[in-house]
């Protein structure tokens, strides 16, 4: 008998940094060993997750706070009339509008531009877990699979630490360019000038346009190889087969990502944002 067979055949809980690593490297023996003998591995995973999606909020604030100053500089230079505007002596040009101290303070807040961001994305990805959890764990018993909620939670999260990694080369991104990221995933295969929602609605780009691009910016190699992650999880934790776990996992996928992009597409719906 093997030294791995022997340990994989005891029933104490998988170490969790051993957890983490077949995570990366050998994640069918980390999800096993998640569902017959247990580890807190998963803890350490949620809570890596949780601060490597903080960390761009934290970084990007300055950055944030001068775009929302410009944009708004630019809104006053354009309701600002040449007539109302301020008058400069003869010979220096006639200066353009400020930003109010109060303005410059109340976007400057911390609370504003780094609290709030942070402790709603924490949350936001808590009660995504949840949800997944919840819709995996029934739709996998309807398919005959065996499945309990608190397994598949931290199935779930376990499956997460791509989502960590990805806002960590953010992070990396943010630091190093010094700017934020414009076209996420795939959307710059169809660009649209998000940043600018007033002028993009102005241009009336096609709807079909601006569907494909929101759902781009929702995939890359990270949202893929959280999705293998998913359904290795699935499969293991509620004993189906590769193919009704992958085909289970990529459904919720779909259907999770239309409705997140739907409050969206409403502006399009009906203000008039639809190309012909």
């Amino acid at each position: 008998m093997t030294e791995a067979t022997i340990l994989e055949s005891t029933h104490e809980p998988e170490p969790a940094l051993r957890f983490l690593v077949n995570l990366l490297i050998r994640p069918s023996r980390a999800f096993r060993a998640l569902a017959e003998r247990g580890t807190k591995g998963w803890l350490l995973v949620g809570l890596l997750v949780l601060v490597l999606i903080v960390t761009p909020i934290i970084v990007a604030a300055p950055i944030t706070r001068e775009k929302i100053l410009e944009n708004v500089r630019s809104i006053q230079q354009i309701e600002v009339s040449p007539a109302e505007g301020p008058r400069a002596p003869a010979g220096e040009p006639t200066p353009s509008p400020g930003v109010s101290p109060d303005v410059t303070q109340f976007v400057a807040n911390p609370l504003f531009t780094v609290v709030i961001p942070a402790v709603t994305a924490v949350l936001g990805v808590i009660v995504g877990w949840a949800l997944w959890a919840g819709v995996l764990h029934l739709l996998a018993i309807f398919l005959g699979g065996r499945s309990a909620f608190s397994k598949m939670f931290q199935g779930v999260v376990s499956a997460s630490l791509p989502n960590g990694l990805r806002s960590l080369f953010q992070t990396i991104y943010i630091v190093s360019t010094h700017s934020l990221i414009e076209n996420p995933g795939l959307s710059g295969l169809v660009p649209l000038n998000m940043d600018n929602p007033a002028q993009m609605m102005a241009s009336r780009p096609p709807i079909g346009r601006v569907v494909l691009h929101m759902i781009l910016s929702r995939i890359d190699i990270f949202t893929i190889w959280s999705l293998v992650l998913t359904a290795l999880a699935v499969g293991t934790i509620a004993r189906l087969s590769k193919r009704q776990a992958f085909l289970l996992v990529l459904g919720v996928w779909i259907l999770v990502t239309l409705l997140i992009l739907l409050p969206s597409l409403i502006p399009f719906l009906f203000l008039g944002g639809i190309g012909g």
